[in-house]
């Protein structure tokens, strides 16, 4: 967003709401040229769509042709749901890429892909349950203490602890440990000597099912 009239970002409801369903805050159409306002040129609702918005795919809108010079770029989203009852949650998770790269397009639709790939391995194609008497703890950790790692346990009858795998946020594998003993329901799981402070994924692999959580390290002041 820019600071002018209709470009600016939104500072009231009505502004945000127009935002969202992707016009400018003035209630004005986006168009995917120059600027992205004015008449009689293609509408679309994303900023700088280019090859993205079949609508106006012809025109190849991005930020290089905009007329903006480098700076800062902000953002504004929502996320809706039909229904929240009383005391319930939604878990919802997010990515987002940037990049500083020169070719920050490439660049940027290599992170993304990346980033699906990475939802598809981990948080995909596979049962993922949330229920299953999983305890994990401490969470977070804190580095430069006495405690250096996570404690692991499963409740229920029958139901056993089979692996544990950590990943960082880019879908490397920082520590991985298979349980050697049979039927059991508690594990130790240490904290890699390459792990720095941070938010990381741990998959509890369980006879009954699969659970993935996050996981934060942070430093002792």
């Amino acid at each position: 967003f820019r600071l002018d009239a209709d470009r600016g970002y939104p500072r009231t409801e009505q502004e945000m709401e127009w935002v969202m369903e992707g016009r400018w805050r003035t209630d004005k159409a986006k168009v995917a040229e120059g600027s992205g306002v004015g008449a009689g040129m293609d509408s679309t609702r994303f900023i700088y769509p280019k090859l993205t918005d079949p609508a106006v795919s012809s025109n190849n809108w991005s930020d290089e042709i905009s007329g903006d010079g480098p700076g800062q770029r902000n953002s504004l989203g929502v996320v809706r749901f039909n229904a929240l009852n009383k005391g319930g949650f939604v878990r919802v998770d997010m990515a987002f890429v940037v990049s500083n790269s020169v070719d920050a397009e490439k660049n940027l639709l290599e992170k993304a892909d990346a980033a699906k790939q990475f939802y598809r391995n981990n948080l995909s194609g596979t049962k993922l349950e949330s229920d299953l008497g999983v305890k994990l703890y401490p969470n977070p950790l804190i580095l430069g203490t006495n405690v250096h790692g996570w404690t692991v346990e499963i409740g229920g009858y029958g139901a056993s602890i089979e692996q544990v795998e950590i990943t960082d946020l880019a879908g490397k594998v920082v520590q991985r440990k298979s349980n050697k003993k049979i039927n059991s329901k508690k594990m130790m799981v240490p904290c890699s000597d390459t792990m720095q402070e941070g938010i990381y994924l741990m998959k509890v692999i369980t006879s009954d099912g699969i659970m993935v959580q996050k996981v934060i390290l942070e430093q002792s002041n």
